[in-house]
């Protein structure tokens, strides 16, 4: 074998070796660094997001005390699910309205108490009501009303006497 085949062939067995070596370790570990940083990336992307959680609970916690009372304010401004002191609040506006008020059919779904109520009255008598019901401190929705001109018979039935 001469010198020059000798070199060619120590040369294919170097570049060989230096694949097998480039294959076999360096480009796993490459991998394997890559696959690392993309997780590190990810974890302080979550850490970052656990921070800013815990400073918007800070926050709010902070915020919660300022407001507490208020939310409590509120909390009173809704209707009990045991409507009886709505539904006495509401009888006394009536009668000091000038308006006779029947109440039935108390129905209660979820946070929501449904009421039907039947007044008579005079026309400003029955809008003073509705007023002072309006700006009362209950959160009162009126879905239907009607209004009607009072009947012969409740005329003279005396129901309308001032």
């Amino acid at each position: 074998m001469t010198l020059e085949k000798r070199i060619y062939l120590l040369l294919g067995v170097i570049i060989v070796c230096s694949l097998l070596l480039i294959v076999l370790v360096v480009q796993p570990l490459f991998t394997e660094i890559k696959n690392n940083s993309l997780e590190l990336v990810s974890q302080k992307q979550e850490l970052a997001e656990l921070e800013a959680e815990i400073e918007g609970l800070m926050v709010f916690k902070t915020r919660y005390r300022e407001i507490k009372e208020d939310l409590l304010k509120i909390d009173s401004l809704f209707v009990d699910p045991a409507p009886v002191n709505f539904i006495n609040y509401i009888e006394e506006l009536a009668q000091e309205s000038n308006v006779s008020l029947e109440i039935s059919s108390v129905s209660d779904k979820q946070d929501f108490i449904f009421f039907s109520m039947n007044s008579i009255g005079y026309f400003e008598d029955l809008l003073r009501f509705l007023e002072r019901i309006e700006v009362s401190h209950y959160l009162i929705d009126i879905q239907s009303l009607k209004i009607r001109k009072p009947l012969e018979a409740e005329l003279k039935s005396g129901e309308l006497d001032r």
